[in-house]
């Protein structure tokens, strides 16, 4: 079953051949990829031709290799700027890949490595106050949100769970 087109909804499309019909705005992106790299191109795969599963996305980038094969460099399910994006961000002549993933591995360890001096630091301040305490019995509640009392001659006697 066909849905008509409104005038509106006409008005944002081009027909590219007899019978064929795209939006506007799906063809400037076709047309940037092949601007951009003339070895790129879109293959949309007709779910009314193919036999295609549900989860199966219907627009294909693939790449024209110099050994004569044909790659699909990836899949997706609309043609809109991230298209664009992560062409951008897959070239390796553009893009510095390696140095923005051990950027952000970097980021990574640096943060896991402050969250670690943080808790270093809460556990410092907490023994401190432990050996400060001129009590025989200190409370004190540990970073898994653990209430525990600590009694001089036992050690750690009690942990309660605080919700």
């Amino acid at each position: 079953m066909t849905i008509p087109l409104t005038p509106a909804e006409w008005s944002k499309m081009v027909t590219i051949a007899p019978g064929v019909v795209v939006e506007r705005d799906v063809l400037a992106i076709v047309e940037w990829i092949r601007n951009y790299d003339p070895d790129l191109d879109v293959v949309y795969l007709d779910p009314n031709r193919f036999d295609l599963s549900v989860d199966d996305p219907p627009y294909k980038v693939i790449e024209r290799c110099p050994d004569g094969l044909t790659r699909v460099v990836f899949s997706c399910w609309t043609l809109d700027e991230r298209v664009k994006e992560r062409i951008i961000a897959a070239d390796t002549w553009i893009t510095d890949v390696q140095g923005r993933l051990e950027a952000n591995n970097q980021g990574v360890r640096d943060s896991q490595q402050e969250a670690f001096k943080d808790s270093m630091a809460e556990a410092h301040d907490q023994v401190v106050h432990l050996l400060k305490n001129p009590k025989t019995s200190y409370t004190l509640t540990n970073s898994d949100g653990e209430l525990v009392t600590i009694e001089d001659d036992k050690g750690v006697v009690k942990r309660d769970a605080t919700d």
